[in-house]
């Protein structure tokens, strides 16, 4: 069971990772902003990573755990990217 304790300690614990990874100002609001609006998403910020093989742009990223996957028996996540919250909010279905 999920505590208001519980909840209140995973805010400040993201907010600590926003500080630490120097996330743009207001970026951890709009991600709460979106999954508030859109439950079952979870949403992030992720600064440009340039390594061989990972590579990805600097913006808002949300994905989604659904339900297992019948032919592969694991679960399945989707991922929605944003340069910007709103694009991200309007990508998302």
């Amino acid at each position: 069971m999920v505590t208001d304790d519980d909840v209140e300690m995973a805010l400040r614990n993201r907010r600590l990772l926003a500080e630490r990874l120097r996330w743009p100002e207001g970026a951890l609001d709009e991600c709460l902003r979106i999954e508030k609006d859109r439950p079952g998403y979870e949403v992030t910020w992720f600064g440009e990573w340039r390594v061989p093989g990972w590579e990805r742009e600097a913006g808002f990223y949300a994905w989604r755990t659904e339900d297992k996957d019948p032919v592969h028996h694991h679960k399945r996540r989707r991922e929605w990217f944003g340069i910007t919250a709103e694009s991200l909010w309007r990508r998302l279905p």
